[in-house]
């Protein structure tokens, strides 16, 4: 396994809302990339980008984890499951514009992006935030707004990510999360990057 986050830092349940898209905020893929959308057997791109990142013990594991969260709804998965990829066709990014349970009222569902991740090899290169512009675009497209995501302190580079494209910490939650951003926010590496944002 590649080497991953910093999974020392305090894990802390970090809740964030975009209220609306706005479609202010463009960014390009760099050259040799390009977006494509998921088919029959991504899910195997997908778990390696993860376990790559260090989010799953094994292949396996990142595979079944799709598989039983999304797997039931794979032509979905056809319109909001992002990937990027290079000229030779190696899977360097992928995020999910996909839905979770309201806290707010029972049955109802939320807007909620999932799974943002780049391969460590391709890092650095502006890469998600040109991922994060094109799913944010899926749910502008359907009127899916609020949009929230669930992330930790460990995640401090993309959280400043998403700082810059429009959420902000809140003190809603949704799904089983716990909202603990007081107490994530009191990280040090957190929230040293959230002052340079």
């Amino acid at each position: 396994m590649a080497e991953g986050l910093d999974r020392r830092i305090p894990y802390k349940n970090i809740i964030m809302k975009c209220e609306k898209w706005e479609s202010r905020f463009t960014c390009g893929l760099p050259e040799g990339y390009h977006f494509t959308l998921y088919r029959n057997g991504d899910e195997n791109e997908w778990a390696k980008l993860e376990y790559e990142t260090g989010d799953f013990e094994s292949l396996g594991a990142a595979r079944e984890y799709f598989m039983e969260k999304y797997g039931r709804e794979q032509e979905r998965l056809k319109d909001c499951c992002v990937f990027v990829k290079t000229e030779s066709g190696e899977t360097a990014a992928s995020c999910i514009a996909w839905y979770d349970n309201s806290s707010l009222m029972e049955g109802s569902l939320v807007a909620s992006l999932h799974w943002l991740v780049t391969a460590p090899s391709h890092q650095g290169k502006g890469i998600g935030m040109a991922l994060t512009a094109k799913v944010m675009k899926i749910f502008e497209s359907r009127g899916e707004y609020p949009v929230y995501l669930h992330t930790q302190p460990w995640s401090y580079k993309a959280v400043r990510l998403y700082l810059r494209c429009g959420f902000d910490f809140t003190e809603e939650t949704f799904g089983e999360y716990v909202n603990q951003n007081e107490e994530a926010l009191k990280v040090p590496v957190l929230a040293s990057a959230v002052r340079r944002t």
